[in-house]
């Protein structure tokens, strides 16, 4: 994923609400959002990030090399 696509992809979360998920999901808070796009801009993109939001209100990052980093 490029940097621009996971930049959208993180904003896209704000529109999430209470119950997004269908298991009673949290709604992703901004300060959340804000450090998500803050460390999008200072990961390696070559290692090809995936970016999701999780239920408890927290959002996962994942490298196709193994690395991770879930924020909330």
């Amino acid at each position: 994923m490029k940097l621009h696509e996971l930049v959208e992809k993180i904003e896209s979360f704000r529109t999430l609400k209470k119950n997004w998920d269908s298991y009673n999901g949290n709604p992703i808070k901004e300060p959340t959002i804000k450090l998500a796009l803050s460390i999008a801009h200072r990961i390696d993109i070559k290692q090809n990030w995936f970016v999701s939001p999780c239920g408890s209100g927290e959002i996962h990052f994942e490298s196709k090399k193994g690395s991770y980093i879930s924020i909330w």
